[in-house]
């Protein structure tokens, strides 16, 4: 009985590991790709980029867009939190792809699929 208690436990603290690891994710990122409902969009995806350190990011894409605060990796989600807004709040993106050199990410974008695809650049 001790042998399957201990076996439960193990199975349960390895389910609930994120297969990714917060190592992996710091560090500066640009966009190689963005695709929409599986179309590639036109635009210069050198312009999208995502920097990671201990506990915050930071996020510039087209049109001079910014967000910056702070992330969280949850299982196979990234968190994050733009804290340059007053209000503001939790974004939940699923990570697809997460290596020492390649980030994936799929979001939903107005009710788009939107898929980011990035490569390591430091």
């Amino acid at each position: 009985m001790f042998r399957f208690i201990i076996a439960l436990f193990i199975i349960f603290v390895i389910a609930g590991c994120s297969p990714f690891s917060q190592d992996d994710i710091i560090g500066h990122w640009e966009a190689v790709e963005v695709l929409e409902e599986g179309r590639l969009m036109e635009l210069d995806p050198s312009e999208i980029s995502l920097k990671f350190d201990a506990d915050h990011y930071l996020f510039t894409s087209t049109i001079s867009y910014k967000e910056a605060g702070h992330y969280a990796l949850e299982g196979n989600h990234l968190l994050t939190r733009d804290t340059m807004q007053q209000q503001g709040k939790v974004n939940k993106l699923e990570l697809i792809k997460l290596t020492k050199d390649s980030l994936q990410l799929k979001m939903l974008e107005q009710s788009k699929q939107r898929i980011l695809k990035m490569k390591r650049t430091d």
